[in-house]
């Protein structure tokens, strides 16, 4: 069975066998998971209590090297186990239906470094211990692509308010618990400054790291690779950003000389 599947758990093992369940006289885990240890030259454990099980080609550090991924593909917010899967196996170019299954399986294996969750849409796929940071960013994640469109800080502090009150930042004032956020949102990759006090998701197609509109246009003049109008700056920035003409006109003058440069026909190009 495991030459078959390459990874399999105790479970699996004890179910594919006829009747082992018909005794009482022995603990059938305990006796199958000693035959197994029996015979270690063709299998071998891959986690420390014996419940996941791997033919030769399935390597404990090829499981440490999947958790240590998934952990940091998360990041401190919980996703789909089929999700989190399939990019664990596109990070690790293990592109085969069959790999990919094999990174399911240890990916649902109880460890230390995740924890699952049933839900009416599956497995969902937890850091084992979260902050409240962390949990506040998993609740405006999931907040910002319910809606689809980037949302106002304000709101953001709005839902927090309605939803999970107790991740509201302990601060002060209402501005240093949104100056919190934002900076909690700044600082993941997941998120993405989008103009107006507005925050997206990276995965939307934002490239800009910064959040301003300075940063958006050096962005946007490092991706075309050529001397740009600021009416050209403007129409890129307004497929993402949510940004005035004005506030365009005044980035670019702030910019001159530092990292930007004007030439003689007016266009604009890195320094």
């Amino acid at each position: 069975m495991i030459k078959t599947y390459r990874i399999v758990s105790l479970d699996e093992i004890i179910t594919a066998i006829p009747n082992v369940g018909s005794s009482a006289v022995y603990d059938a885990r305990a006796c199958v998971r000693m035959l197994l240890i029996a015979n270690r030259g063709e299998m071998h454990s891959l986690d420390p209590v014996g419940n996941l099980w791997g033919s030769k080609e399935t390597t404990p550090e090829f499981v440490k090297k999947v958790l240590r991924t998934a952990s940091a593909i998360l990041n401190g917010i919980p996703m789909s186990c089929g999700q989190l899967s399939v990019e664990v196996a596109r990070s690790l170019r293990q592109f085969e239906d069959d790999r990919i299954k094999t990174i399911q399986k240890i990916i649902l294996n109880p460890s230390a470094q995740l924890r699952m969750e049933n839900s009416p849409d599956g497995a969902i796929i937890h850091p084992p211990r979260q902050t409240n940071s962390d949990r506040r960013r998993a609740f405006v994640y999931a907040y910002i692509k319910d809606q689809g469109v980037p949302v106002h800080i304000q709101e953001v502090l709005s839902a927090l308010q309605d939803s999970e009150p107790e991740l509201i930042p302990d601060s002060p004032t209402r501005r240093s618990a949104i100056n919190t956020i934002a900076n909690g949102l700044d600082r993941d990759d997941r998120f993405a400054w989008a103009g107006m006090s507005k925050w997206g998701l990276r995965e939307w197609g934002y490239t800009s790291r910064g959040s301003s509109v300075a940063a958006a246009a050096l962005e946007i003049l490092r991706a075309s690779g050529e001397a740009l109008s600021t009416a050209q700056i403007r129409k890129e920035l307004s497929q993402l950003y949510r940004v005035s003409s004005g506030a365009v006109s005044a980035a670019l003058k702030s910019s001159e000389g530092v990292t930007i440069e004007r030439d003689s026909q007016g266009l604009w190009r890195l320094i």
